[in-house]
């Protein structure tokens, strides 16, 4: 889990030998074969978008694995 200035900014989820990335509305960023790249891809989303980051596409929040059919 990450935060930025004491907000919750994102966390890195591992699911096989994957760490997918997702921002801080849960939209995915993005697959990664290390944890240090995903969260290098949270580090750099959080910085270089800064306050004119796009709002996230609701289309597509992670979803648990049960709904996906």
């Amino acid at each position: 889990m990450a935060t930025l200035d004491g907000e919750f900014a994102g966390y890195v989820a591992a699911v096989a030998d994957l760490h997918t990335t997702f921002g801080p509305h849960a939209q995915n960023l993005g697959s990664h074969h290390s944890f240090r790249a995903a969260s290098t891809a949270l580090d750099h989303w959080l910085t270089f978008a800064g306050p004119n980051r796009v709002p996230p596409d609701l289309s597509r929040l992670a979803l648990p694995a049960c709904l996906y059919r």
